[in-house]
């Protein structure tokens, strides 16, 4: 199948693509996340996806989602939220905040950090 895109008007957004999220070891590792990750390819079939919108000149922008240690201002109005804070999860700067190996920031992505 062939799916023609317009790169002017098309971007890909890779979200969310962290260790805490769907690797071994995450913070939600429980969650089966990184076993449905795994069985789905998620990142391969991302990384692959990734470089040929890089090739074809479609913008990739990577969202992250950060919080402060101790997660301090972090809205607790959902249950993922107050997940976050209790398994200190996706805390700047620590392993699990960063993104998976495969989907790392590559020269001319842009990126979003989304703070809790």
């Amino acid at each position: 199948m062939t799916i023609n895109i317009d790169r002017d008007r098309a971007a890909l957004i890779i979200q969310d693509m962290q260790n805490d999220v769907i690797a071994e070891g995450g913070a939600f590792a429980g969650s089966g996340a990184p076993r449905h990750a795994a069985e789905q390819n998620v990142v391969d079939n991302c990384r692959r996806l990734a470089d040929a919108c890089r090739k074809a000149g479609v913008p990739v922008i990577h969202v992250w989602y950060v919080v402060e240690d101790g997660a301090k201002g972090l809205k607790l109005n959902a249950p993922l939220f107050e997940g976050v804070q209790e398994s200190h999860a996706l805390v700047r700067g620590s392993w699990g905040a960063e993104p998976v190996p495969g989907l790392e920031r590559q020269p001319g992505d842009l990126l979003v950090g989304r703070c809790g």
